[in-house]
């Protein structure tokens, strides 16, 4: 939307560092969330054996075996829930981002355009 006190030109530049702002915040955005899926991801990969075989070892003890199964897969799914959605948002996130290139893409083409017209002009 452009406002009616800006110049075209001015416009573009208000616009194309809109753009830039909204990038910045969602590749910061984006970190973050590829930091919790890698923790999300230890935890399923490292952790949860880790406290899985230490149960094990507990039931063998105490001659009760497979007695923690139920409890182990518990929370495995939402460890598996958590890695779906921080993926889902990573695809998300990228999504977004190429649709902010491409508005920059056509801001400038925009800006090239108008250019070109001002030396034609002059």
């Amino acid at each position: 939307m452009t406002d009616k006190k800006r110049s075209p030109q001015k416009e573009i530049v208000y616009q194309f560092q809109k753009i830039k702002l909204k990038q910045k915040a969602l590749h910061h955005v984006q970190e973050g969330t590829k930091e919790q899926l890698q923790a999300f991801r230890k935890i399923q990969e490292q952790d949860i054996p880790h406290v899985e075989k230490k149960l094990a070892d507990v039931e063998r003890e105490l001659h009760i075996e497979g007695y923690f199964h139920e409890e182990v897969a518990i929370l495995c799914h939402p460890i598996q829930r958590l890695i779906q959605e921080a993926e889902e948002k990573l695809m998300a996130y990228q999504g977004e981002l190429e649709i902010l290139e491409q508005e920059e893409d056509r801001l400038l083409k925009e800006a090239k355009e108008m250019e070109q017209q001002l030396k034609m002009d002059n």
